[in-house]
């Protein structure tokens, strides 16, 4: 019986799975700085949208322009929608990055210190690893489709600054001597009937320019504790508040500032209706 001893016919197809060059790398990599510049564009935004605010907020204030409260509130909230936008855009560019850095890491380990020959090309037919596309559509498939993606979303937009501010705001506009909702259980705003203060508690006058402690979070007229402190560093004067206090430790606080103005504009408004009646 005659024995076939041709060996089997090579198979020089492209295998399911090839190892990364070096120069698959560098045109990765430059995919992953485009979108890095991407995130620097929306940095510049988002700081202009917040340079744009402040100068909204203090032309208001300081020229007590509260002739038109829903104007005002409009704006807050047509700028807090589009702020909401972009910090979901940049969040899901966050994301991408995050992605990408991985799938970089994934391409270093696989490439191989000699390329692809017809001599060791089976090895590759036989290899189960993921391909690069694979790997990419099963991470952002993991992103995309996340039970918790919602809600990571939610709390990314709720913990930026600058959207609090406009949230708050846009709140206080609408109810100026309202808690803001996280301040619902706060144990001062309790004692004082479930309302915000807008008098200073140490002289009992009304804010007109308040500021508010870094290390308790009670709120001042700011020539009044100045005076009080001096340089000195004290005990918060707030009954009940063990807080040690020093000039460095206060900042101003807009918001309060906006309560007094808001509540001082409706009060002329409804004193201006009973007059007309």
């Amino acid at each position: 019986m005659e024995v076939d001893d041709t060996p089997d016919m090579l198979d020089i197809s492209v295998p399911r799975y090839l190892p990364m060059s070096q120069e698959t790398l560098k045109t990765f990599s430059a995919m992953v700085s485009a979108r890095e510049d991407n995130l620097g564009r929306i940095d510049s935004i988002l700081r202009s949208i917040k340079q744009d605010i402040d100068k909204y907020v203090e032309f208001i204030i300081g020229e007590n322009m509260f002739e038109n409260i829903g104007y005002t509130r409009d704006f807050m909230i047509v700028n807090l929608q589009s702020l909401e936008r972009i910090l979901i855009s940049k969040y899901e560019l966050e994301n991408w990055k995050a992605i990408a850095f991985e799938i970089r890491n994934n391409l270093n380990q696989q490439i191989p210190e000699d390329p692809a020959t017809l001599s060791n090309l089976q090895q590759y037919h036989d290899a189960n690893d993921e391909t690069l596309n694979e790997f990419i559509r099963r991470r952002v498939d993991e992103m995309k489709n996340s039970p918790e993606k919602d809600k990571n979303i939610r709390e990314y937009v709720n913990k930026n600054d600058l959207y609090q501010l406009l949230k708050n705001m846009a709140f206080v506009i609408e109810k100026p001597t309202d808690p803001l909702p996280e301040e619902q259980d706060d144990d001062d705003v309790a004692m004082a009937g479930g309302v915000i203060s807008l008098k200073d508690p140490m002289s009992l006058h009304t804010f007109k320019e308040p500021v508010k402690s870094k290390k308790c979070d009670h709120v001042f007229e700011k020539s009044v504790i100045e005076e009080y402190l001096r340089n000195e560093i004290k005990t918060c004067p707030v009954a009940g508040c063990e807080g040690r206090l020093a000039k460095f430790d206060l900042r101003s606080d807009d918001l309060m500032l906006l309560r007094v103005k808001v509540f001082e504009a409706k009060q002329q408004a409804d004193d201006f209706e009973i007059e007309t009646i």
